[in-house]
């Protein structure tokens, strides 16, 4: 099992801070070492003026080298608590004519020209400043050699406070850059979001052409994706014609069988056997059934054909539904009763697709519900511009973890009654959908049965008297 890809906004903060860090590391790398060049660079100044200075205090007197040694000339070396400083002069014969001994010097090398170098000397890391000069006296001349050498604690103070300086600034840069990145690659990628949104936002349904504004570098995509929803459109529009048409001409050879059967069933004999011809009937009965259910499903669903949308009043519509199925509760003894509804409860959509609905939340009320039970159509009063109505059962119930299943076409819970095809809730929802409302379920009263709760957006009669008319 794979994990998670990064996410495009990592993956360009990655692709920018990357070489930025790269860089920012070379960077640090040549901090480094001109930090380097220019300490050994100033102080070596300094360790040279004091060289020279101790130079020009040999003389050679009587063929002997001597050194008025300039003091002053050692102070400026000195002048740190944090370094030493150490000298000594060498006559051409290689002895010390003042100073400390076993100060490196660089064997071979013999120049006018001063010389620096790294040693170490008495444990301490020393820069050594090497310089030659000849002293003349009334008897001849004679080379000697000055070396100064001086610890390299400042050396590297300095370094690391101008290496410490470049590592802030660069790391202030580096967030800073981070921070614009993350922001420009945000705002860049916005667009997305918003077609993620419109994705997201949409129904399962709804396959019209996505009009987000989006880069260009995306409209490809975008257009793929419209191109998939059209040939998806036009694959579900194809799948519902063929029902609709199908279940049409289903309907005429299903109403010739059944007047078929009713007239040999009417025309038999008491002791012919009528067991088969009404088991045909009742499979007749329920084909038939199945068939509207179809229909009116591909009615439902978008671009089924299209509905229309007047003011409806809905406490009118939701009485004639349940009068007209009083006969079929008193077949089962049930008893299909009404409460609630007052005037104002007006919606706007198709009258004979909201007939279908609430005919089949009462139809499976009645099924589902054992004689001798009740079952109640309620309709509240629009509330918040809503309107709530409920169909309560006294059946058995639908447990919680089938409530999110009862709703898919043709699925029916364990234990259901025959002669149902598992439509009927699917209608109902697709329906209320249709005209902007939801459906959920919920325990009967006293936590028996099943309460299956509609709510649809109302429209206000108030001040218009003639929208019921």
């Amino acid at each position: 099992m794979t994990g998670r890809s990064w996410s495009l906004r990592s993956r360009l903060i990655a692709w920018l801070l990357l070489p930025l860090s790269l860089l920012a590391a070379a960077m640090v790398a040549a901090a480094y070492f001109n930090a380097v060049y220019s300490a050994n660079r100033a102080y070596d100044r300094i360790l040279l003026a004091s060289a020279l200075a101790i130079a020009e205090r040999v003389v050679l007197e009587d063929g002997d080298l001597d050194v008025d040694l300039p003091y002053v000339a050692l102070e400026m070396l000195s002048s740190s608590t944090q370094d030493r400083v150490f000298y000594q002069v060498i006559d051409g014969k290689g002895g010390i004519v003042t100073g400390y001994r076993g100060i490196p010097n660089l064997a071979g090398v013999v120049t006018n020209e001063p010389v620096f170098f790294n040693a170490a000397y008495r444990g301490f890391d020393v820069r050594v400043a090497e310089l030659t000069r000849t002293a003349r006296g009334r008897q001849g001349n004679e080379q000697f050699t000055v070396r100064v050498a001086q610890t390299t604690s400042e050396r590297r103070r300095l370094v690391r406070e101008i290496v410490t300086g470049a590592i802030i600034g660069l790391v202030i840069v580096l967030a800073l850059v981070g921070i614009i990145t993350w922001v420009g690659i945000t705002w860049g990628l916005a667009p997305l979001g918003s077609l993620r949104s419109a994705i997201l936002n949409r129904s399962s349904e709804d396959l019209r052409p996505l009009a987000t504004n989006v880069p260009r570098e995306v409209d490809s995509l975008v257009a793929s994706i419209n191109s998939l929803m059209a040939r998806l459109d036009e694959s579900l529009q194809t799948m519902r014609r063929f029902i609709a048409d199908a279940s049409h001409q289903l309907k005429s050879p299903l109403a010739g069988l059944r007047t078929q059967t009713e007239v040999i069933l009417k025309h038999s004999k008491p002791e012919d056997d009528r067991g088969p011809y009404l088991e045909l009937r009742q499979l007749i009965l329920r084909a038939s059934h199945l068939v509207d259910q179809l229909l009116t499903m591909a009615r439902a669903e978008p671009g089924g054909g299209g509905y229309a949308k007047e003011p409806v009043d809905f406490e009118k519509l939701a009485k004639n539904v349940t009068m007209a199925w009083v006969p079929r509760a008193l077949e089962k003894a049930v008893d299909l009763g009404f409460e609630g509804g007052t005037r104002g409860a007006v919606v706007r959509g198709d009258p004979t697709l909201l007939e279908e609905m609430l005919a089949n939340l009462i139809d499976n009320a009645i099924i589902y519900s054992p004689e001798n039970s009740d079952v109640t159509v309620n309709l509240g009063a629009p509330w918040n511009d809503q309107v709530v109505i409920r169909v309560e059962d006294a059946g058995k119930g639908i447990p919680e973890s089938e409530r999110g299943r009862v709703f898919d076409r043709f699925y029916r819970p364990a234990g259901s009654p025959a002669g149902g095809c598992g439509l009927g809730l699917a209608i109902v929802r697709e329906i209320a959908e249709q005209h902007g409302g939801a459906v959920r379920l919920l325990d009967g009263k006293n936590g028996k049965g099943t309460s299956v709760e509609i709510r649809l957006p109302c429209i206000s009669a108030a001040g218009r008297p003639d929208i019921l008319q």
